[in-house]
């Protein structure tokens, strides 16, 4: 199955697609504001209760994608869901992140 995980620790970022390391960079202050916002506005407490509004990769062997959030007081992650079709709830984030692996954001 195809995948996607992104890690955020220490103002780092790495990418991995399929298991394999695609990429890792350090994000300038400009960047770590802006996926600050962007994180401050998703309930980690719902988060492993989002609805998912398509399960194609279960099916069409689609990427699939799962968020997970590791804070210091708990890890809150969401459902398997397709990586083209996140959960409203965390779209911006998704876009955000798949922007950032692609190097498009200064």
């Amino acid at each position: 199955a195809k995948s996607e995980k992104f890690l955020f620790e220490n103002g780092k970022i790495t990418f991995f697609k399929d298991g394999s390391l695609k990429g890792r960079a350090e994000l300038t202050k400009k960047q770590k504001i802006a996926f600050s916002k962007i994180v401050k506005l998703i309930n980690m407490d719902h988060l492993s209760t989002l609805a998912i509004p398509s399960k194609k990769f279960m099916f069409d062997g689609s990427a699939f994608g799962e968020l997970k959030i590791v804070s210091a007081k708990k890890i809150s992650s969401t459902p398997l869901f397709d990586v083209d079709n996140p959960p409203e709830e965390i779209l911006e984030l998704v876009r955000y992140l798949k922007n950032l692996a692609k190097g498009e954001l200064t």
